[in-house]
């Protein structure tokens, strides 16, 4: 994740947030964040292409398994657009 956020800052010159989101929701297969995990992309939930690991997100002040759906008990959908805290 540092690695990623590391190439959003310097690729937008900026912290911002929804400006980092941006860059890192436009990166492809062909322009990945390369991180010593390997190359990362994500679908347009934010959800990694192609890698079989796990994901969480903050759902009603609980953090829960998103990703991979359906590969255990208890995953939860994942919520998008993600609500205004």
């Amino acid at each position: 994740m540092c690695q990623g956020i590391e190439q959003a800052v310097r690729a937008v010159g900026s912290t911002d947030n929804q400006k980092l989101r941006a860059w890192l929701a436009a990166r492809t297969k062909a322009d990945p964040v390369h991180t010593v995990l390997g190359d990362f992309h994500w679908d347009k939930r934010g959800l990694p292409v192609g890698r079989p690991f796990l994901v969480l997100q903050w759902q009603n002040n609980k953090l829960e398994f998103v990703w991979p759906k359906g590969e255990f008990a208890g995953t939860k959908d994942v919520l998008w657009p993600k609500p205004r805290w």
